[in-house]
């Protein structure tokens, strides 16, 4: 766990890492990659809004494709915002 200003950010290497820890706790943010190996990040999206008790959570989608809304899952697909990467400090 790290703690960043007053936030405690729970990283998650890998999506089985991460839906193991939605499965236990509920997030008050999630930042999500969407080019993650092993599962689609929108797969770990789909899951998030399944399940009732984190439906309603803030995703961040964080990627490095600079036109997400061609990706074929546009914000309305259940993304509150979208980071471009590079994240600069200066953006936060």
């Amino acid at each position: 766990m790290l703690k960043l200003w007053k936030i405690t950010a729970r990283p998650a290497l890998s999506p089985s890492v991460a839906m193991a820890i939605l499965r236990r706790d509920t997030p008050t943010i999630v930042f999500l990659d969407i080019n993650i190996p092993g599962v689609d990040g929108f797969e770990v999206l789909a899951y998030l809004r399944r399940e009732s008790r984190l439906a309603k959570l803030p995703v961040v989608v964080v990627t490095s494709n600079d036109q997400p809304q061609t990706s074929g899952h546009p914000m309305n697909e259940g993304v509150n915002e979208v980071i471009i990467k590079p994240v600069m400090a200066d953006m936060l």
